[in-house]
């Protein structure tokens, strides 16, 4: 099971649309986000001789958004952290959402498939474990690079270069590891066109931000399976079951979080 914090309103929106949106990697509030895990891997090639290399130059942190574009959402391991609820819920006035994880991936696989009526497609979303831990990080991209350095491959280091580029991607720093975060992945490049429907926001600091509406279901079914109401929300069990009903969402989990009632309201 993989959770998705949100307020009061986009947790309406989500059950009634069935969408978790996947914003513009360079658009988020981590300033870092694929600069910490690219610096990693650079250092790496640039140990190796590789990094002046056409194909991982065309990788680094300055061509994003030129040479190819990455859109991520961001759910979490944990359905019930009090610095989830804090960050991501409205001050705990929110509510965790948990999707079973292999129907998103399938669901997206189905949604992809008949959206390109019925052909094959090039790629889909991806559903990724971040990594915390830099000795970890830099161990796994050391030895992706050797065992790929050793092919013969005339396209080795384009299809490093594709590798790392995800790499980068998934590798935040340890002081977010309370998150244990999975990601949604959605890589594109302008150069071909892979059918993923993206639109214009404007995020939380008044910036256009490309983003793409993940589908979490198809048809009728829903991947939603479970639902827990912040420890300051309004809300009852009977209010979300309600809402899920409206929106023809069945079998679904509910319960509060167990932080509920260890927060003081303040008088107004």
């Amino acid at each position: 099971m993989i959770y998705h914090y949100c307020n009061a309103t986009a947790f309406k929106g989500i059950i009634s649309t069935k969408e978790v949106w996947l914003t513009d990697i360079t658009k988020l509030n981590d300033l870092t986000e694929y600069k910490s895990g690219f610096d990693l891997i650079l250092e790496l090639l640039q140990e190796k001789g590789l990094a002046e290399k056409p194909d991982f130059l065309n990788i680094q942190v300055d061509k994003l958004n030129e040479k190819f574009q990455i859109l991520i959402g961001c759910f979490s391991l944990e359905g019930d952290a009090g610095s989830q609820w804090g960050l991501y819920a409205d001050d705990s006035k929110g509510l965790s959402i948990g999707f079973d994880e292999n129907e998103i991936d399938q669901f997206n696989l189905f949604n992809r498939f008949t959206a390109n009526g019925y052909q094959p497609i090039i790629s889909h979303v991806k559903l990724c474990k971040v990594h915390y831990s830099k000795d970890e990080f830099v161990g796994k991209v050391r030895s992706f690079i050797d065992r790929m350095e050793q092919s013969e491959s005339p396209i080795k280091h384009q299809l490093t270069a594709l590798v790392l580029r995800r790499f980068a991607v998934l590798y935040k720093d340890q002081y977010f590891k309370d998150e244990r975060e999975i990601r949604a992945v959605v890589e594109i490049e302008p150069s071909r066109d892979e059918g993923y429907a993206i639109d214009i926001r404007v995020n939380a600091y008044k910036e256009e931000a490309r983003f793409h509406k993940l589908l979490t279901s198809y048809q009728n079914l829903s991947a939603i399976k479970e639902v827990i109401i912040g420890p300051n929300c309004s809300y009852s069990p009977e209010d979300v079951q309600s809402m899920l009903t409206e929106q023809g969402v069945e079998k679904v989990e509910i319960r509060y979080s167990s932080g509920r009632g260890r927060y003081r309201n303040v008088s107004t």
